[in-house]
């Protein structure tokens, strides 16, 4: 995988959809470029797979609820979130 030109240090991203295919690539980039990752889909299993492997932070959610929508931003935002070492990331 090679690296996005431009970093992400000390950003913070939510991905919906990130337990598989699409959304948890885009998981595994953000954390490559050095984004701290909060991943959340409605299957808890999938997301803490992902979030383990990107050093994130797992979020059940259904976006079609908006308190959940509004809860996964704030847990996302927390200081205490996940943070991923500088240049870290999948190589899959």
């Amino acid at each position: 995988m090679s690296q996005p030109a431009d970093r992400l240090d000390g950003q913070v991203a939510l991905v919906t959809g990130g337990g598989r295919g699409i959304g948890a690539s885009i998981a595994r980039e953000l954390a490559g470029a050095g984004a701290r990752v909060a991943v959340g889909a409605r299957s808890k299993d999938q997301v803490e797979e992902v979030a383990r492997e990107v050093g994130g932070l797992a979020l059940e959610l259904d976006v079609t609820e908006q308190a959940a929508v509004a809860s996964a931003a704030c847990a996302s935002a927390r200081p205490g979130m996940p943070t991923r070492p500088t240049g870290g990331g999948s190589s899959r």
